[in-house]
């Protein structure tokens, strides 16, 4: 049986994290900045690979190499977003987004690896899709910051938001 808590006690969690040393909350926020950083690389890589794969899907051909990018990057951003707690997370999605493209596209090989027939919009659709995902993980996970780690972000408890032009009697 656990014991029962006073009420000024804080919960087990607070307490375990309180006592827990200031470098290793910081390891942990590198390490997971370097999962969502090459997770992204690998998704990048991933999508890449599809590019020829359109599978049938409710009676159409779906190109997956963009629905890859859209639906991951998307995914994988929000998720940074939520999980890191501000703009910073999925910003490190799309610099390792941009960064498994720029290994693809560019990493010595003489294999053309985005790329398609004359007339075909996927590569580019891939390309972009992709790139509008992490654009908007990154706009939209700004709801995501909390607001005790970064106080410049709101403002002050029981400030009156009017101008000091008003608060001056001045107009």
């Amino acid at each position: 049986m656990s014991e029962p808590q006073a009420e000024s006690d804080p919960p087990r969690e607070r307490r375990v994290l309180a006592t827990t040393p200031a470098w290793l909350g910081e390891a942990v926020l590198v390490l997971a900045f370097a999962m969502v950083f090459v997770a992204a690389v690998l998704l990048a890589i991933l999508g890449s690979f599809h590019i020829p794969d359109r599978p049938l899907f409710v009676g159409a051909r779906w190109p997956l190499a963009v629905l890859i990018a859209a639906v991951g990057e998307l995914g994988l951003g929000l998720l940074a977003g939520w999980g890191l707690r501000g703009r910073s997370g999925p910003a490190a999605v799309f610099g390792g987004w941009i960064l498994g493209i720029g290994l693809v596209m560019f990493g010595g090989s003489n294999d053309v690896v985005i790329g398609g027939t004359p007339g075909d919009w996927v590569p580019l659709g891939f390309l972009v899709a992709g790139t509008l995902a992490g654009v908007v993980a990154v706009a939209v996970s700004g709801r995501f910051v909390d607001p005790a780690s970064r106080p410049w972000l709101t403002s002050a408890a029981g400030e009156d938001p009017k101008s000091s032009l008003r608060a001056s009697g001045r107009r």
